[in-house]
């Protein structure tokens, strides 16, 4: 009896010595001197242009404070196999501390240390692309997009930090027989184009520009959608507007210009809204803009409508 506990005490002790040799291995951290291995990811959005997961940014800047006596400051990343950066100039980022709870990270896609501004002609994938600036961060242990996992590696969740806005065209009976390809000249009127982001905090320029956004029709080119990315609102903005000229037939034209009314609570870092535009011969029609709930984009609640007489 007593050989049958003892054999039985000793195996406990060797099971629970492996128990605690695997949790150390799980949550061993890497020492001084390890290099540091970066991966990004974006969230994914069901649009036609702007960064997702499956359109990563070949290159984003990079600030690692906290890190020791090393200090790595908007250091140029540039993606390689597997979704994995590493510095643009061949150098290596090292660590040199292992406690990663007084680390803070900022990633943004462009470089920010003179400002950001969006393009005001997004008429293409690349300026629309270019206009969808994304950020991710780690403050101590709050992290908004950026982490560190058990290995050391830094994980860059990248957040769309702008506004973007679809405006969705169709026509009335009136002009049922029309094609979308008889619109041109589109542009989004009086909104803020221009800011600054630095450790985590978006901030809007007060002056506003015009900015001509991507478009894109449907296969029977009945309807359209104008993609737009920029700065959020700020209190006591005026309204934008958007302009446009229809070519109704070989000899008339139509120019047009509607106010865009903003929602009670503006238009929010972060999120994607919706605008139906229906055009007939003598008024447009704008219903309906409301949040809409895009993949990597936020949804605040609230909606409004408005019908605009031409």
């Amino acid at each position: 009896m007593n050989k049958m506990k003892l054999f039985v005490t000793a195996a406990l002790v060797a099971m629970c010595a492996s128990c605690s040799n695997n949790e150390d291995e799980m949550t061993q951290t890497p020492e001084k001197g390890t290099s540091i291995r970066v991966t990004a990811s974006v969230q994914s959005a069901t649009t036609r242009a702007g960064y997702s997961s499956d359109n990563l940014p070949q290159t984003f800047y990079l600030t690692i404070t906290g890190n020791g006596d090393t200090d790595h400051t908007n250091v140029s990343m540039t993606k390689g196999e597997n979704n994995l950066y590493a510095p643009t100039d061949g150098s290596k980022l090292l660590w040199a501390t292992t406690n990663y709870d007084g680390v803070n990270i900022s990633a943004y896609t462009a470089d920010i240390t003179q400002g950001f501004a969006v393009q005001t002609t997004q008429s293409s994938e690349a300026d629309l692309e270019a206009s969808d600036l994304l950020g991710a961060t780690k403050n101590g242990t709050t992290d908004n997009g950026a982490t560190i996992d058990g290995n050391g590696g830094i994980n860059i969740a990248f957040n769309h930090l702008l506004v973007k806005l679809n405006i969705h065209f169709s026509f009335n009976k009136e002009y049922e027989a029309l094609t979308m390809d008889k619109i041109s000249a589109i542009s989004l009127n009086g909104v803020h184009t221009q800011g600054t982001y630095s450790e985590g905090v978006l901030t809007t320029a007060a002056a506003t520009g015009d900015i001509s956004p991507f478009t894109a029709m449907d296969a029977t080119a009945k309807t359209m959608t104008a993609e737009s990315i920029f700065f959020p609102t700020l209190d006591g903005d005026s309204n934008p507007t958007l302009t446009f000229t229809l070519t109704e037939s070989e000899n008339v034209t139509k120019n047009y210009s509607t106010t865009v009314t903003l929602p009670a609570a503006g238009l929010q870092a972060g999120y994607a809204y919706s605008l139906n535009v229906k055009i007939g011969a003598t008024e447009v029609e704008l219903s309906s803009i409301q949040t809409i709930g895009l993949t990597g984009w936020g949804t605040p609640d609230g909606d409004y409508d408005q019908n605009i007489k031409q």
